[in-house]
């Protein structure tokens, strides 16, 4: 028993005589962690100061809008894309574009199967208008085919319109 204690005591030593060593060893690789995590926070922040300073370079594009014209005539040119799509909309005929089925467009609730939607209520329906200015112009161009309406739709730069 007294053998074992001795034993004992004598492992305890020999591993109080190891800690000053392990606990350099424990600071070393926490000071090497923080170092590394240190130098690729500075890249981070780098790598965000270099592409900003790329996108401050790039001219930005004008924004675009729409001018709808009608067979008879009738021009809808609003100073926002999505105001003119609205108009159009209104004139074609709410419902008869919600009967095309176009995904995303018109619906008779709010209930879109999409993450993102700005709804605007026209008449009974529902119409989404979260779509770049270049989608509007597609639905509309799909809209007067399927429909044989004849519109001419354009894409222009904005400019300060108003409706024609």
């Amino acid at each position: 028993m007294i053998e074992q204690l001795k034993n004992i005591l004598a492992d305890i030593k020999a591993i109080q005589a190891k800690l000053p060593e392990l606990r350099d060893l424990f600071w070393l690789k926490i000071d090497r962690y923080n170092e590394t995590a240190k130098n690729a926070l500075i890249e981070r922040e780098a790598k965000i100061e270099r592409e900003t300073q790329i996108t401050k370079h790039i001219p930005k594009q004008a924004p675009l809008s729409m001018r709808v014209i009608f067979p008879d005539g009738t021009i809808i040119e609003e100073h926002k894309a999505s105001l003119t799509f609205i108009k159009t909309i209104e004139k074609i005929g709410v419902e008869k574009i919600e009967q095309l089925k176009i995904k995303h467009t018109v619906r008779a609730d709010e209930q879109f199967d999409r993450n993102k939607v700005q709804v605007v209520k026209v008449g009974s329906m529902y119409v989404n208008i979260y779509s770049s200015t270049t989608e509007k112009k597609r639905i509309l161009d799909t809209v007067s085919n399927r429909r044989n309406l004849n519109l001419q739709v354009e894409v222009t730069k904005t400019n300060n319109l108003c409706s024609k």
